[in-house]
This record gives structure tokens, C-alpha cells and sequence, in this order.
């Protein structure tokens, strides 16, 4: 609804898909609800797959070893923002 309210419908798609089946490289935004067991795993999938410039949103649990942008919300309604570019050396090591 945000994204009609703005006019960016056509620039704008929305996709329900299984993160661990789905490649990620076409992807600019990518939002997770997930459990704290992959966590771990989605970040190397994340560090692969994505754009140096993408975004990831991630909702109840944080991604471990990425530093967030911004976080929102407390216990399990909290959301990090995280961009991809400033986490990509952290999360190789």
C-alpha cells in the first residue's frame, strides 16, 4: 500500500519466495522472517548473492556477525536494517 501511495508500483515488485531456493543476485531489497538457527547460514548466502548496494531487512532476529543500520522495536518486534556494503569484510571473517 506504501508503495501505491507513492506512485512506484511500476517500479516496485514484491516476491514470497524460500530464501534458501532463491537466487539472490537480482534482488536489491531483501526482507527475512526468520529463525535464530539460520541466521548464520543466511549471512554467508547474503555475502554470495547480493549486490555490493543492497539492503536487508530483518525481522525478530538479527543477523549476527552484521553491524545494523538502524534497529526498531524491542524482543521480538524488533527490525534491523542492515546494509550490505558496510558489512561485507565483517562477515568474511
Amino acid at each position: 500500500i506504501f508503495v501505491l501511495s507513492l506512485g512506484l508500483r511500476k517500479k516496485s515488485s514484491f516476491k514470497r519466495q524460500d530464501i534458501w531456493k532463491t537466487d539472490l543476485r537480482n534482488f536489491e531489497n531483501v526482507v527475512i522472517f526468520g529463525v535464530e538457527q539460520m541466521m548464520s547460514q543466511l549471512e554467508e548466502k547474503l555475502v554470495t548473492e547480493l549486490s555490493e548496494n543492497a539492503c536487508v531487512i530483518a525481522c525478530r532476529f538479527p543477523l549476527p556477525n552484521w553491524k545494523e543500520s538502524l534497529s526498531v522495536g524491542k524482543g521480538i518486534d524488533t527490525v534491523w536494517i542492515y546494509e550490505k556494503r558496510t558489512n561485507i569484510c565483517s562477515s568474511i571473517y
